[in-house]
């Protein structure tokens, strides 16, 4: 038979065995891994825009005036140990006149998928760039009302040597599929870049070398 002192000595087990396991709960949602893929599956949902207009002289020596929008965003994240796949996409909307030819609305849709084995080197040389995207590359002479540097934000990933993998497809169709020692990866923002660079050195801390 149960006396008091020794119900209250379970209870007293029970609520600490339970205090342990939400313990162990919490340092498990906190982990690199988990703080990272929830940082970037929230961006998914935001991603950045630049609006544009454009005028040069196209291939054919037609002068080539278009308005449009370029959206880029994170699509996905795997992290397997210390191996790294971020997947992207860069949307480029636009409209305009070539000659005297309406194009009607057009679009071009490129994702990227990069991957790369993390090292304390990459980790160490994570920085967040503002940059054109190639769409609005000087060439075309785009001009941005909002964002005069018709800049996006980038989260840099550099290596030592070609071990960064990507592959490039654009409107379907096989752009490039090697190995780089350089790749970008769109964000929202260079205060989530900061938090992302944060986490990622965390993992190359705790297991990657």
């Amino acid at each position: 038979m149960f006396t008091r002192t020794m119900v209250i000595a379970l209870i007293a087990m029970a609520f600490s065995s339970i205090h342990a396991l939400a313990q162990d709960t919490v340092a498990l949602n906190n982990t690199p891994e988990r703080v990272l893929i929830r940082l970037l599956e929230s961006d998914k949902k935001d991603g950045e825009w630049v609006f544009y207009t454009q005028r040069f002289l196209d291939a054919d020596n037609k002068w080539a005036q278009y308005r449009g929008s370029v959206y880029a965003t994170v699509k996905d994240i795997k992290i397997s140990d210390c191996r790294i796949e971020f997947g992207a996409s860069i949307v480029d909307r636009f409209i305009g006149l070539v000659g005297k030819s309406a194009t009607g609305e057009q679009q071009d849709s490129s994702s990227y998928s990069i991957s790369f084995t993390l090292t304390r080197s990459i980790a160490d040389a994570l920085e967040m760039i503002e940059a054109r995207p190639i769409q609005l590359r000087k060439t075309t002479h785009t001009t941005c009302d909002e964002k005069p540097s018709c800049a996006l934000t980038w989260l840099r990933i550099r290596a030592k040597s070609s071990e960064i993998t990507e592959t490039v497809v654009t409107n379907d169709l096989l752009e490039f599929r090697g190995t780089t020692a350089l790749a970008l990866l769109p964000l929202s923002s260079s205060e989530l870049g900061v938090k992302v660079i944060q986490q990622l050195r965390t993992l190359s801390g705790s297991r990657c070398r």
